[in-house]
């Protein structure tokens, strides 16, 4: 079945508004993913760095402590707490990302990029058929449905 070009154009359009909109998304998700990410790693560092002193120094490691910094209570209350405090933010963070599923999100959002850049590619340099790129448009859409539309 023959289509008028404005159809053509019309779905072109609506590829590359969808491009767009996943653009921005991935512009949004894609450095908070990272920011969790490192949060994490890093907390979850730091809170075995601080409980290793007092494990591996014992109470000579842990005096010297409270002597340098002329702590008035013992050291490992201190070490003990931010360690403390670090494990919680690495697994909130850790659980936000799971939780939001980030890094899913993130890799069906760029095949879904190239997706439509090679769907738009077709539309404009092929025969492909109205209905079949509709289809596909349309396959792109439901994998990325939690993607927001850009008013």
């Amino acid at each position: 079945m023959s289509h008028p070009k404005s159809d053509r154009q019309r779905l072109q359009q609506r590829i590359r508004e969808k491009k767009a909109d996943i653009d921005l998304f991935l512009s949004k998700i894609g450095p908070r993913s990272s920011r969790l990410t490192i949060a994490s790693i890093l907390a979850t560092g730091l809170a075995g760095l601080l409980t290793a002193g007092p494990a591996a120094g014992g109470p000579s490691f842990t005096q010297a402590i409270t002597q340098a910094f002329a702590m008035t209570s013992p050291s490992w209350r201190l070490l003990c707490a931010a360690a403390t405090l670090l494990s919680f933010v690495a697994t909130t963070t850790l659980a936000i990302y799971k939780g939001q599923d980030l890094a899913n999100r993130v890799a069906k959002a760029e095949a879904a990029v190239a997706t439509l850049e090679a769907l738009d590619t077709f539309v404009e340099t092929t025969d492909i058929s109205i209905e079949k790129a509709a289809e596909q448009y349309t396959q792109v859409l439901l994998g990325v449905a939690f993607v927001p539309k850009v008013v």
